[in-house]
């Protein structure tokens, strides 16, 4: 094992939510900050993304959940802004609005928007199937591209000496006297003033000071793939049959499976089939596009659906940022802030309640 890396601010996971949360802890003149990764930077669920930031297709989840969907992208317009500014890369991202459709016999999921006939639905996207019934549109949602913001908050991490660690491991979070010192691996050792862990589905399998981990966040498998395609089409479509993310250079993203089937990433056959098959239903054109891309990731599921965000209870100086489970890019930001906040003292606010680690049911006394 190497000789102990120090800092500051130890960050594991190098995922969207990691990276975010160091830029965050940067700009709020934070220094001696490091984000360590098992893998390559951004390359997990934070890659394998469809990029939406729809929080109206939450609307079912709850009230709580819904608010802070939507207050994260509220500040998406500045996060895009500055992040373009500070890195000079230009990051695709737009709010033309989400449309949720249900066809034939589906029904429409809840929500809180007003129902648009099926004429209405076709003015505004004339490709999508004469089956559609009903549907809404969400006019202030819409997507970025998650790859192109991962590159941007890595070279934000690079020119500002945020330390990337890449391809290290992390096994246990080390406390002692009630107060969270670093971690170990494999490979290395970090000690750190405050610790924030931010593994995604990976969570649950980091020990603390030897004993398990009491959050139990589970991977869920979600596979896309990416149809080549000259169809125009103006805004996200989401319906129960899967979405249609149309992004430049004349790709659709076509999205996603939800499968228990544990770490298990491989992309198969029939999924592939069964997205085009959907994409197909939705606008019926692109039964004739072909595939040109195929992949997976592993969203991090907690127990109620909802992420964990802020201080451990009975550990100082150790934050989580997990279970985001599709949520992750919308959230970014407001994570990112929140964790920011608690690492700098604040005390959470009465709307975080639901999402702190002492209120969710996932979450069991920590006793180190």
């Amino acid at each position: 094992m190497s000789d102990i890396a120090s800092f500051d601010h130890l960050i594991i996971g190098g995922g969207i939510i990691g990276l975010t949360i160091a830029r965050e802890l940067h700009r709020r003149g934070e220094r001696s900050i490091a984000v360590v990764d098992q893998g390559i930077i951004g390359n997990e669920a934070s890659w394998a993304a469809a990029g939406m930031l729809a929080p109206n297709i939450e609307a079912h989840r709850s009230v709580e959940f819904c608010r802070v969907c939507s207050d994260s992208l509220a500040l998406y317009p500045g996060f895009i802004s500055d992040l373009q500014a500070e890195t000079d890369i230009a990051i695709d991202f737009n709010t033309n609005g989400i449309l949720l459709v249900s066809f034939n016999e589906d029904p429409l999921p809840e929500n809180s928007g007003k129902t648009l006939s099926r004429t209405e639905i076709n003015h505004l996207e004339p490709r999508v199937s004469p089956n559609v019934r009903d549907g809404v549109l969400f006019p202030n949602e819409g997507q970025v591209d998650n790859r192109i913001l991962l590159k941007a908050l890595r070279r934000y991490a690079v020119i500002n000496d945020i330390r990337l660690f890449e391809n290290t491991q992390i096994t246990e979070l080390l406390v002692k006297d009630g107060r969270a010192q670093g971690a170990v691996g494999p490979t290395a050792r970090f000690s750190a003033a405050s610790t924030i862990v931010a593994t995604g589905a990976w969570t649950s399998l980091i020990t603390i000071s030897g004993k398990p981990s009491p959050f139990e966040i589970k991977p869920v498998k979600g596979q896309m793939i990416a149809l080549n395609s000259s169809i125009d089409l103006s805004h996200v479509i989401f319906s129960p049959r899967g979405y249609l993310v149309p992004r430049s250079a004349g790709k659709i993203l076509v999205g996603a499976t939800v499968e228990n089937t544990g770490f298990d990433k491989r992309f198969t056959p029939d999924a592939a089939r069964e997205l085009h098959v959907a994409a197909a239903e939705m606008v019926p054109d692109l039964a004739s596009a072909k595939i040109v891309d195929q992949w997976a990731g592993l969203r991090p599921h907690a127990p109620n659906g909802t992420p964990i965000i802020g201080p451990v209870p009975d550990v100082r100086d150790l934050y989580l940022a997990t279970g985001h489970f599709r949520n992750g890019i919308l959230l970014a930001p407001l994570t990112a802030a929140y964790i920011a906040d608690d690492v700098q003292g604040k005390t959470p606010s009465s709307e975080r309640h639901p999402f702190l680690p002492e209120r969710t049911s996932h979450a069991k006394t920590v006793n180190i």
